[in-house]
């Protein structure tokens, strides 16, 4: 394996890590089904900018992810 090859690797396993830890917060926050907290925190713009490497914000705890997510709903007249 290469070098960019365990790179993109070790990424996809942090952002695989964060979206796991903050669905379940999610889920247990908002008192919603797997399918449902799956459903929201991929249709949010948290999670775009979460899967983009350049933000970086898979470096970053879940709580941390979380209030990004939490900040992003208030403020969202749809949810």
């Amino acid at each position: 394996m290469s070098e960019l090859e365990r790179h993109n690797a070790d990424v996809q396993f942090m952002k695989e890590c964060v979206t796991s830890e903050v669905i379940k917060l999610i889920m247990e926050e908002q008192n919603l089904g797997i399918e449902e907290a799956i459903h929201r925190f991929y249709t949010s713009k948290t999670f775009a900018k979460l899967d983009n490497e350049q933000t970086k914000l898979y470096t970053q705890g879940p709580v941390y992810v979380l209030d990004e997510y939490n900040n992003e709903i208030k403020l969202s007249p749809m949810r």
